[in-house]
C-alpha cells in the first residue's frame, strides 16, 4: 500500500497487552531499509493545541518509558529527535504552532539546510485543539461567542485551515529549494473524542471529500504538480484526555491499546511513504 491508496478509517478492535513499543521499532527498522544509508527528515506540523508534542513523543517511543510524564502545555520550541540513534538516519522534528518566532525560525532552519524533507505529518484535531490558558477560554467564551462545544469546533475547523495554508507555504518553500518530492500526511489526531462520527471525519479531511480545507491542499498539489506534492489522510490520537470547554464535557471512549495501534497505523504510513520517495 502505498500513501496514494486511501482506505477508510477503521479503528482497531481493544486489544490488551499489545506489545507497541516493540512494533515501533521493527517499523522504524524497515523504514532505514529503504534508505541503503541515505538520511530522512519527517516534519510535524500543525496549529497550538492539537497535540504535536505529545504525539510526537509517542511516533518515537518515549512516550512509552517507564516514568515518562507528557507535556504539560504547548511546546514553544521545536521538538527533534532521532529515530534509532546509532543509525543517524531519520530526523523528526516538530515545529512549535505558535505563529511566532520559534516556529519561523524552525521552518527557515528546516528549508535552508542541506536536507530535503521526505515527508509532512501535518497535525489537525477535528476541532477539538485545545485553547493555550483558562484565560484564552474565558475571553473565546465571553467576547467572541464560543459559548458551546459545536461553536468552538467550527472557530476551530476554520483556524485549521488558516494554519494549513502556513504549511502549504512551508512545503512550497522546502520543494523550491530542494526540488524533491514531499509527501504531506493529514493526521487527524484526538479521535478518541469523535470515534462514534469517525465515517464524517473521515469524510472531511479524505482526499476523496470537498470542502475548504480539501481545496486548499487540492490548489496547492495544482500549483506545485504530483511529481512534486501528494498527500493523504490518516486518524490518530496520543494522549486519551476529555475534552471539556464551557462546563460541558466530551468524553475519551478510546483504550490504551486502540491509541497504540493507531500510532502504529500512522508510522506504517509515513513507512509507506519513505517507500515511494
Amino acid at each position: 500500500m502505498t500513501p496514494a491508496e486511501h482506505t477508510s478509517w477503521v479503528l482497531p478492535a481493544i486489544e490488551e497487552g499489545y506489545k507497541h513499543r516493540k512494533e515501533l521499532g521493527s517499523i522504524w527498522e524497515k523504514i532505514l531499509a529503504y534508505f541503503f544509508g541515505k538520511s530522512s527528515l519527517i516534519v510535524i506540523t500543525g496549529m497550538p493545541g492539537v497535540g504535536k508534542s505529545v504525539l510526537f513523543e509517542h511516533l518515537i517511543g518515549n512516550a512509552y518509558e517507564r516514568g515518562h510524564e507528557p507535556p504539560a502545555q504547548p511546546s514553544e520550541i521545536k521538538d527533534e529527535g532521532k529515530l534509532l540513534e546509532h543509525k543517524k538516519r531519520i530526523r523528526i522534528v516538530g515545529i512549535p504552532g505558535q505563529l511566532a518566532g520559534p516556529r519561523l525560525d524552525t521552518m527557515d532552519e528546516l528549508i535552508e539546510g542541506s536536507q530535503a524533507i521526505t515527508c509532512i505529518v501535518h497535525v489537525v484535531a477535528n476541532g477539538f485543539a485545545k485553547t493555550r490558558s483558562a484565560a484564552a477560554e474565558a475571553a473565546l467564551i465571553k467576547d467572541a461567542k464560543l459559548d458551546t462545544i459545536a461553536r468552538y469546533r467550527q472557530n476551530q475547523l476554520q483556524e485549521e485551515i488558516f494554519d494549513l495554508q502556513t504549511t502549504c507555504q512551508f512545503a512550497l518553500r522546502a520543494i523550491r529549494k530542494h526540488q524533491k518530492h514531499v509527501w504531506m500526511l493529514v493526521a487527524a489526531t484526538k479521535c478518541d473524542l469523535y470515534s462514534d462520527t469517525l465515517a464524517a471525519a473521515e469524510q472531511y479531511y479524505s482526499p476523496h471529500g470537498s470542502n475548504p480545507f480539501i481545496d486548499e491542499l487540492k490548489k496547492f498539489q495544482r500549483l506545485v504538480g504530483q511529481m512534486l506534492f501528494n498527500w493523504d489522510s490518516v486518524p490518530v490520537c496520543a494522549a486519551l484526555d476529555d475534552f471539556s470547554w464551557n462546563q460541558a464535557v466530551v468524553p475519551s471512549k478510546l483504550k490504551a491499546s486502540q491509541r497504540d495501534k493507531l500510532v502504529i497505523g500512522l508510522l506504517r504510513r509515513i513507512e509507506s511513504a519513505c517507500a515511494s520517495a
